[in-house]
């Protein structure tokens, strides 16, 4: 303290000083005020070691305290990691348990895929809940327990799966009703529920320790910052690190939720926490609008719940809601009626119950997921299943599936019966179907199968079967072949069906092709051995018609000359006719039509021209052309279509004009089409078809011809597997159309 300071206290203290002569003032008791001075010195000292040793004292409780609520805080988050590996772990065994169901339903290996993630999980999660609890005894003592269930269980579905694999849907599901599954699986969910309750009961009291560990530490805090700005700041320091470590939490449980909503939205499925006791039921926002109900609609009790529900589902959601409040667990699938809408959706619940000591339920939490478009799908995989089955049923389709790595088909009812072997309703070796084939097919119908699967290529074969009664029977083999991602084959699917009567059709149409071709050839030789023999007598009745018309020139009257001209004229017309028959005849035939697959129609056209030069340069005529193509065919046949149908544009034109011509190409699908256009004096279309006739003229009296040349063509071009056509109208020309093969190198 400062000397006025002092001066101060002893006057409130009624002590006088006096003046020494010196000149030096004292107090009447100088040795008191000195040791009052070394007291207050020592109250100094004293006070500072006091604060000092009060810092440390303060300082080390609040740093065992800081530490005490740290390690806790450690605690709580190691019993919500075994809370969250626990809920992990049930839900391995549901999705396991829907991959089992899944198979046994459909019998598609695919539905496995839950069951075989789940059981390569759960092996990681008990190893995670021994090492989380190993300095829990009580939960120790458990995990030998739940283990033994858990091998129990997934014996039991892999048994049921081997089952359904081997010895079909009934055998698996024998195992299924006995309930053992079930019974399993509840004492599972009593021990994982036991496991849970005592992880909420130590959650509880390290939450509350915690609590009060953060309370005297703060109560110490404030003290030392009364007491030393270096306390408190070493306090706040603290503090405020702890507050900003439990806001990053804070914000990353509001990130959490965030994905969480997000993750419930995108997935159509919403989430309720139910209180038991005093009816409050909180939905979540999707939840609320997968079932069309608005923020002030909530659902308080079942009834509410109950009363969304379609009425035909009604009383399967109670008696599983009263199931799960003994049980624990909720799984449910249902269908709700929205409230805005009134549209029929598919639900599937799922929940787990929270039970007090007494083993009354308190709480339910769960989720609602919209499978409506599952259930739409599964039932349009059902019908079209049905479907599937039907059309086989009626088209006598048999279906197969090989498994290589077992050497066992699955075969449908109609693949046996194609055999003639009903009773191939099981797994069927490679080598007893081989042995149903027919000895002569059986070497090509297994090379087939090996070239499938060595060479990737479409399994397609046809062979004989020869059915236990000695009948033989022709089947289609049709099948793809899959392989693994190390390109190994591994299965091969496919069909069969009948086609013996097709093969007895074919063998008759094969039969009669044959005798109509033989047919054929001998009109063709008739035609041409008749055609040939008529001109003999016809050179006959010539001659001596001349040798009439010499001998007795002037001494016949008039009319008889004219019965002599007639004679003649009517044996040229019977020449023309017969060789155009005769041209007929030899106009092409089936060894030799068509045999030639690179000819180019610019060097036929060429030809032609040549052979109607006379005739183009007597009616001045205009033959003009596009480009033309290299086709299949014979040169003198695609020679003589040109010359007959150039001809009879020359000689149907009009009168007093020149004749004008246009060939044009255009290309199609797997065909040239070739036109040939003019100007003539056209015809009626109503006559399109007649003029391909034999011997079938329009105009008869006023043009030349035997009315042979187009049916000449129509004969060429559908021999060799085309078409021909006219269009054309009167006094607006006409134009012939007809189509060609694309040569086979195009």
């Amino acid at each position: 303290m400062k000397t006025d300071q002092i001066s101060s206290v002893c006057q409130e203290a009624d002590v006088h000083l006096e003046v020494r002569p010196d000149g030096k003032s004292r107090s009447p008791g100088a040795s008191s005020q000195k040791a009052t001075r070394k007291f207050s010195a020592l109250s100094r000292r004293l006070l500072l070691a006091g604060a000092f040793l009060l810092i440390l004292l303060v300082g080390g409780r609040s740093w065992t305290d800081l530490h005490t609520y740290h390690r806790d805080t450690q605690w709580v988050e190691h019993t919500r990691e075994v809370l969250r590996i626990t809920d992990e772990f049930l839900g391995n065994l549901r999705d396991a348990e829907t991959g089992q169901r899944g198979y046994l339903l459909t019998g598609q290996d695919r539905y496995l895929e839950p069951y075989e993630n789940a059981t390569a999980a759960l092996p990681r999660l008990q190893r995670a809940l021994w090492e989380l609890t190993a300095d829990e005894p009580r939960q120790q003592k458990r995990l030998p327990d739940l283990d033994r269930l858990v091998t129990q269980k997934l014996t039991k579905l892999a048994t049921t799966i081997r089952l359904r694999r081997s010895n079909g849907l009934e055998a698996a599901l024998a195992v299924v009703r006995t309930d053992e599954g079930m019974q399993i699986m509840d004492e599972i969910r009593h021990l994982v529920r036991a496991i849970k309750d005592e992880e909420y009961r130590l959650l509880q009291t390290r939450q509350k320790h915690a609590r009060r560990q953060a309370q005297t530490t703060n109560l110490l805090t404030f003290s030392v910052v009364l007491l030393l700005f270096l306390v408190s700041a070493v306090a706040v320091f603290f503090i405020e690190r702890d507050i900003s470590h439990r806001e990053s939490l804070e914000r990353s449980l509001r990130m959490g939720e965030r994905r969480l909503a997000l993750a419930l939205e995108a997935g159509r499925s919403g989430a309720f926490d139910w209180d038991l006791q005093n009816g409050v039921n909180l939905w979540s926002e999707e939840l609320l609008r997968l079932y069309g109900l608005s923020s002030e609609q909530l659902v308080h009790t079942s009834k509410d719940w109950i009363a969304c529900i379609h009425p035909e589902d009604r009383t399967a959601g109670l008696a599983a809601l009263e199931h799960s409040l003994k049980t624990g667990g909720f799984d449910c699938e249902f269908r709700i009626r929205r409230h805005d809408n009134g549209e029929i959706r598919w639900m599937h619940g799922r929940a787990q119950v929270c039970f007090d000591e007494s083993g009354k339920p308190t709480r339910m939490i769960g989720t609602n997921v919209d499978i409506t478009e599952r259930k739409r799908a599964e039932e349009a995989l059902r019908a079209s299943e049905e479907r599937l089955t039907l059309a086989q049923a009626a088209a006598q389709i048999g279906t197969w599936d090989w498994s290589l790595l077992t050497d066992e088909a699955i075969c449908s009812v109609e693949y046996g019966q194609l055999y003639g072997r009903p009773e191939w309703t099981h797994p069927l070796p490679f080598g007893e179907w081989l042995a149903a084939v027919h000895p002569e097919d059986r070497e090509r119908a297994q090379e087939e199968v090996r070239r499938a699967l060595q060479e990737d290529a479409p399994y397609n074969t046809e062979y004989r079967v020869i059915w236990p009664d000695g009948t033989v029977r022709w089947l289609v083999g049709k099948g793809r072949v899959f392989r693994n991602a190390a390109g190994q084959p591994v299965r091969m699917i496919g069909v069969n069906y009948d086609i013996t009567e097709r093969k007895r059709t074919a063998e008759v149409l094969a039969s009669q092709t044959e005798r109509l071709y033989e047919i054929n050839q001998e009109l063709e030789r008739f035609a041409y051995a008749v055609s040939h023999d008529l001109q003999e007598p016809l050179r006959t009745m010539t001659s001596y018609a001349q040798l009439l018309a010499r001998r007795y020139k002037g001494k016949l009257d008039e009319q008889a000359n004219q019965f002599i001209q007639f004679i003649n004229e009517g044996v040229s017309r019977m020449q023309v006719l017969i060789t155009g028959l005769l041209n007929y005849a030899q106009a092409t035939d089936s060894q030799s039509a068509f045999r030639h697959d690179s000819l180019s129609l610019e060097d036929s056209l060429r030809e032609a021209l040549q052979n109607l030069g006379a005739s183009i340069n007597q009616t001045a005529a205009v033959i003009t052309h596009d480009p033309l193509p290299t086709v299949a065919g014979a040169p003198p046949q695609m020679t003589q279509i040109f010359q007959n149908l150039i001809g009879n544009a020359l000689k149907y034109r009009k009168e007093g004009e020149a004749p004008e011509v246009h060939i044009s190409a255009e290309r199609r699908p797997g065909e040239w089409v070739l036109s040939v256009r003019d100007h003539g004096i056209g015809f009626d279309p109503q006559q399109a078809k007649r003029i391909f006739g034999v011997f079938q003229r329009l105009h008869k009296k006023e043009y030349e011809g035997t009315g042979i040349g187009l049916a000449i063509c129509k004969r060429i071009i559908e021999q060799a597997g085309g078409r021909i056509w006219a269009e054309g109208s009167p006094g607006q020309g006409a134009v012939f159309h007809f189509t060609l093969s694309i040569r086979p190198r195009e």
